[in-house]
């Protein structure tokens, strides 16, 4: 029984200095996701992009999906498919702006969502300033 005993401590004490040493380690940021992407591109071929493609068709996806299952009048439900087949059709020029926006190191701590709405925004020719400041702060906000 003295033996067990011993052997949970020695194992508590193990796990816990490893708990201790992940934590330690900095997260990944949604800049240095995006960004570090291009490590999948090989031989030419750009899985990076289908993978950002696919990220924001799935944004697009997602409205659509949410519309769905919403009671909506007939102009918020033209709005919001308006806003999803804009994101849809799109796709590749969100990327792009997305790509560029996270190049700025200020810019690195903003969730990969509020980067999509910036850059949808910034493509609708919108002032995206004040949004690009909220998404700074929120992005040092833990998650919740």
């Amino acid at each position: 029984m003295k033996k067990i005993i011993i052997i949970s401590i020695i194992a508590c004490c193990l796990l816990s200095f490893m708990e201790i040493s992940c934590l330690a380690e900095k997260p990944m940021s949604p800049g240095e996701y995006w960004t570090g992407l291009t490590k999948l591109d090989r031989n030419g071929v750009k899985i990076s992009e289908l993978v950002k493609k696919n990220y924001i068709r799935g944004i697009g996806k997602g409205i659509l999906s949410t519309v769905t299952i919403i009671d909506l009048n007939e102009l918020d439900f033209d709005k919001i498919c308006n806003h999803a087949d804009f994101v849809l059709q799109y796709n590749e020029e969100i990327m792009k702006i997305m790509d560029d926006l996270y190049r700025d190191p200020a810019n690195v701590n903003i969730k990969l969502d509020w980067m999509c709405l910036i850059a949808y925004s910034k493509l609708k020719g919108e002032d995206v300033e004040l949004l690009i400041k909220d998404g700074r702060i929120l992005g040092l906000l833990p998650n919740l």
